[in-house]
């Protein structure tokens, strides 16, 4: 009775060739694949990073002009960022794409002559100390606009395209 449920032998056995691969063309493909994949991941890594870069660089530019834009129509800078929302110079504070957080360093006005926000910096993850702001480039060929060479805070890195401080042009951490 057991021996009719159990298929008999004669199905079981194949005429032809053997079917399936050998462990070696397994193996082959297998290291193929991961040689190929030693290529591509890295590349597709650097430009995930590049990507999000570009991203906080874009983000940075839109909190500026919206800091611009709320200085010449109110005659002073932000109390804070969120006040350009309040306000709806922005929808709403963009997101560093690298930290994923919209913790932005918000930098006063180095010559004291305005109070509040005057521009913006990213926060600092690996305590670096303090950077020196670059002018901005100008966008329709004039002079770039200086916005004062500050120092940013401890706790924050340089906006992108800053450059490290030098003897030269070296400033006191507070």
């Amino acid at each position: 009775m057991i021996q009719s449920a159990l298929p008999s032998m004669q199905y079981m056995k194949r005429d032809g060739p053997p079917r399936g691969f050998t462990l070696i063309e397994l193996l082959v493909v297998f290291t193929l694949l991961a040689l190929l994949l030693t290529i591509a991941v890295p590349r597709y890594l650097e430009t995930a990073e590049a990507s999000r870069i570009k991203v906080r660089e874009q983000n940075m530019a839109t909190i500026r002009d919206a800091l611009d834009k709320f200085k010449a129509d109110q005659g002073r800078f932000p109390s804070k960022l969120e006040e350009l929302v309040d306000k709806r110079y922005l929808r709403r504070i963009p997101v560093d794409p690298v930290t994923d957080s919209v913790d932005w360093v918000a930098v006063e006005d180095p010559s004291k002559a305005d109070t509040g926000v005057f521009d913006i910096a990213v926060p600092n993850l690996e305590g670096v100390g303090s950077f020196v702001l670059p002018a901005e480039p100008a966008t329709d060929g004039a002079a770039p606009t200086d916005r004062g060479a500050m120092p940013i805070p401890n706790g924050a890195v340089p906006a992108v395209g800053a450059t490290m401080p030098t003897p030269m042009n070296k400033t006191s951490s507070p």
